[in-house]
């Protein structure tokens, strides 16, 4: 075991090291300058703060009126459920269509998932995009 070696004795990658550490010499800026860049980097966050924040106001009021548009246009085709039942029933009875499932119910009920998943998409859309546009 050959125990030569130096822990002091610094290989040629330490040297090119040190001289690289050696040749830098940062240039320095005063404060003033220093202090209108952190300016402007700051009022750069801010502007970008301030329009998270107001992304996030418009998606909110989207939402809220998306899920309000949902619940009554459930609610009112949820009143309508024997009419529209109804005219599932005669437009099935017109094919001759008899079954022990009741397939005028769950089309009834299908189609009033989707309406009111369709309006609820819309208003949000319909929201967001009216939201968006540039303040006059």
């Amino acid at each position: 075991m050959n125990t030569d070696t130096n822990p002091t004795d610094h290989g040629s990658d330490d040297l090119a090291l040190r001289q690289l550490f050696a040749d830098f010499k940062p240039q320095q800026t005063s404060s003033a300058q220093f202090m209108q860049r952190l300016d402007i980097k700051l009022d750069a966050v801010e502007m970008i703060r301030s329009r998270l924040d107001a992304q996030r106001q418009r998606s909110r009021r989207a939402l809220a009126i998306s899920g309000l548009c949902g619940i009554v246009t459930g609610i009112l085709l949820t009143i309508c459920f024997p009419s529209i039942a109804g005219m599932f029933t005669a437009m099935l009875d017109s094919f001759k269509y008899s079954a022990d499932l009741p397939i005028a119910t769950i089309l009834t009920w299908v189609l009033i998932a989707a309406a009111t998943a369709a309006i609820a998409t819309a208003a949000y859309n319909l929201t967001d995009v009216l939201t968006s546009r540039p303040q006059k």
